[in-house]
């Protein structure tokens, strides 16, 4: 998480400090070290527990387990529910205490699920 942080402050720097002209290779630049530092911090993982939306995306396109809780505005799983097809490795959780609980369980439905 503070890689992002870093990144996130590094990125905003770089911005302010670019000419005009390299702004666009600037931003191309941050967005994709700002990528592979999240990458880097998920791809370890088997099974995630988000509430963050671009977390959850990135997740799942590392084909990770994800125990997804909402936000405050209800995003998260407003996503969900609209592309649920795409998604066979996401579970909801009402809390962080269910989610966390609900993990070894879900690691191992999972698991039969992809055996042949």
């Amino acid at each position: 998480m503070k890689a992002q942080v870093v990144w996130n402050r590094v990125g905003k720097l770089a911005l302010a400090a670019a000419p005009r002209s390299k702004k666009l290779a600037t931003q191309d630049w941050v967005t994709s070290a700002k990528v592979a530092s999240a990458v880097s911090l998920l791809r370890p993982a088997r099974t995630l527990i988000t509430d963050r939306l671009h977390a959850f995306i990135l997740s799942t396109q590392l084909e990770r387990n994800v125990l997804v809780l909402d936000n405050r505005t209800g995003k998260v799983f407003a996503y969900i529910e609209a592309w649920r097809e795409h998604f066979p490795n996401v579970r909801k959780a009402a809390n962080l205490r269910s989610a966390v609980s609900a993990v070894p369980d879900f690691q191992g439905r999972i698991q039969l699920d992809d055996e042949p």
